[in-house]
Parts: structure tokens; sequence; C-alpha cells
């Protein structure tokens, strides 16, 4: 039982984690979305470097 509820406690943490995330992400401005991709290709073209 206790196992069970933990699961439950943290899918539900995982999910309001998500909908956080895509609330800042509808909240970015175009900018901020232009930049957070190239930083992440940027953090990608680095791991293919390796």
């Amino acid at each position: 039982f206790d196992a069970n509820m933990r699961f439950l406690l943290k899918s539900r943490e995982e999910m309001e984690e998500e909908d956080r995330e895509a609330l800042r992400s509808i909240n970015e401005t175009p900018a901020q979305k232009a930049a957070k991709r190239r930083k992440l290709n940027e953090e990608a073209q680095e791991v293919e470097d390796l």
C-alpha cells in the first residue's frame, strides 16, 4: 500500500511539474524561446563533438 501511495504521489508531482513547465513555455517571449533553442543546440553540438 505504501509503495502504491508513493508511486501515486510521485506521479502527481511529476504531472504538476509538467504543468508548470508548460505554463513557463507559454509565457516565454519569442526571444527567450530562441535563446533556449540556441542553448539546446549548442549543448547538442558539444555532445556530437565528443
